[in-house]
């Protein structure tokens, strides 16, 4: 039989016979589908709560994707992201689904949500006339055993959204282009329109920027710069460990390559000797003290430098034995293959290498 919610009193009967984790997702991804809302309104209204809102949205969806051991810790900063919408009028917009769709979910964070009172300031069903629809997907999806994340991997939408819905998100995205310290809440949105959620370390990392940058973006201080440096860092750190982890598995290819079946057919242009190995090795070893240094809280950024300054060495040395080989220069965009079992080829590209070089690079300019 198909999972078909046609009341708000239908939502609470299955959110009542769920786990928290299923209560968590429904409720933030109905949360999602109406924080939009805040795109009908005129700028100077958004100016007074837009990140507000966004800390709301941001802190609700990594919320329900936390291990359910997580979710304790998570509720003082849900509290923190959410009190701050309580009597705005968009605020109670943004929030309404989520009253709506759980009452009763777990300690602090119930007990927030069951205080705020429902909106009257919207028509839900002019506004949402698939609302309920779009819960019933979720709710039949998590009741086959999908997970939260796999709940964010479908687009936001399946059925195709009110001409007054695409506006709002118009009017959302445009505020946000009006000043680059909003950019990141353009990439972010999308990701959860589109199923494609940007990663959610990250994600998690900015719900934990310091309360105090997040209150004071908003009008009337309107610090968006500090909230934004914060956003950035964090953003840079996640590409460069993303872009080490690319390299890593380059690296790790063709090093079991050679080692192993693959460095039994050496290309016959290419001399593949014992110091390619050792230098590859060591390439390596750096790069995992690099992604360790990474992750480490607070960043030390003259820890962080000097384990740069040590990879980029290494990788200049490999590069630089790479373009020898190949009689090309390290700059040129030269490709790298050694044979791999069945005819196959593993490439290394320099590309991969200036990657992180770049992304370093760039982290480096942003640490205070």
């Amino acid at each position: 039989m198909k999972l078909e919610f046609k009341s708000a009193e239908d939502v609470k009967r299955w959110t009542d016979g769920r786990k928290l984790p299923d209560k968590s997702t429904l409720l933030a991804r109905s949360a999602m589908r109406t924080l939009a809302g805040i795109g009908t309104e005129p700028d100077a209204t958004i100016k007074r709560i837009f990140y507000s809102i966004m800390r709301g949205g941001i802190t609700l969806a990594t919320h329900s994707v936390q291990d359910s051991r997580t979710f304790e810790a998570q509720e003082q900063i849900l509290k923190l992201a959410l009190e701050d919408l309580k009597g705005s009028k968009m605020g109670d917009d943004a929030i309404d689904s989520m009253t709506w769709a759980n009452q009763e979910t777990h300690g602090a964070f119930s007990e927030l949500i069951a205080s705020i009172p429902p909106s009257t300031s919207i028509e839900v069903p002019e506004f949402f006339p698939e609302k309920l629809s779009e819960m019933s997907r979720d709710a039949a999806e998590l009741q086959v055993a999908r997970t939260s994340h796999d709940i964010f991997e479908l687009t936001l939408w399946e059925f195709q959204p009110t001409k007054l819905y695409d506006n709002a998100i118009t009017g959302l995205f445009n505020y946000c282009r009006l000043r680059p310290e909003r950019e990141f809440w353009v990439k972010w949105y999308t990701g959860i329109l589109e199923g494609k959620p940007l990663d959610w370390e990250m994600q998690q990392e900015i719900v934990c920027i310091p309360d105090q940058v997040w209150r004071n973006a908003d009008w009337p201080r309107s610090e968006e710069s500090y909230l934004s440096e914060h956003v950035k860092l964090i953003e840079a750190k996640h590409e460069l460990l993303e872009k080490i982890s690319d390299l890593q598995i380059s690296l790790s290819s063709a090093y079991e390559r050679r080692s192993g079946i693959g460095g039994n057919f050496p290309p016959e242009t290419i001399d593949l000797n014992d110091k390619f190995q050792i230098d590859t090795e060591k390439t390596r070893l750096e790069l995992d003290a690099l992604d360790h240094k990474l992750r480490e809280k607070p960043l030390n950024k003259s820890q962080v430098q000097q384990q740069i300054e040590k990879v980029t060495s290494q990788l200049k040395d490999v590069l630089i034995w790479l373009a020898k080989k190949n009689d090309l220069a390290v700059d040129t965009a030269i490709k790298w293959a050694i044979p791999a079992a069945g005819g196959g080829y593993i490439a290394v590209n320099p590309e991969k290498f200036e990657a992180v070089v770049r992304g370093a690079t760039k982290l480096l300019e942003l640490l205070p």
